[in-house]
């Protein structure tokens, strides 16, 4: 199962239903025991320049590419939070 790691900004955390929709599916997909990792720029601000594709992101389009979605080290979404059909389809994803 390849690793799905979400990095994100409190900037995002507004209350919008999109937002709310993707904590209630992290949880429902952390149940499972399907593990996706979330960081947050402002709990750790050096992790996002130790991921290199992380890294080039921000320096280049800033904090409003965020959240990125890394699955297995590589960028597969920015922008926006990941649906129900893309977890599925990444967390099946062998290394």
């Amino acid at each position: 199962m390849a690793e799905i790691n979400i990095y994100e900004t409190t900037l995002n955390h507004n209350g919008e239903q999109g937002i709310i929709d993707f904590d209630v599916l992290l949880k429902a997909f952390q149940n499972a025991g399907i593990t996706i990792n979330v960081f947050n720029i402002w709990d750790n601000p050096s992790l996002m320049t130790e991921v290199r594709p992380v890294e080039q992101v921000l320096l280049q389009e800033g904090v409003e590419a965020m959240p990125i979605t890394v699955v297995g080290g590589e960028i597969w979404k920015k922008g926006a939070y990941p649906d129900y059909n893309e977890l599925m389809k990444w967390s099946a994803k062998t290394e």
